[in-house]
């Protein structure tokens, strides 16, 4: 089972602590990774057989 996601970001170049930070940050509020971090309920429902 799945229960850990390890992220390595690389940050080539000479930028300063709070350019290096930046990307991170938009990292963290993206769909996915927000989507991921959050609880997640799973609701399963039995449908008619459309045969």
């Amino acid at each position: 089972m799945l229960d850990q996601i390890a992220l390595e970001v690389e940050i080539d170049g000479a930028l300063t602590a709070e350019q290096r930070a930046q990307p991170l940050e938009i990292g963290e509020r993206c769909p996915v990774h927000r989507t991921l971090k959050s609880e997640i309920v799973i609701g399963t429902t039995a449908q008619p057989s459309t045969e």
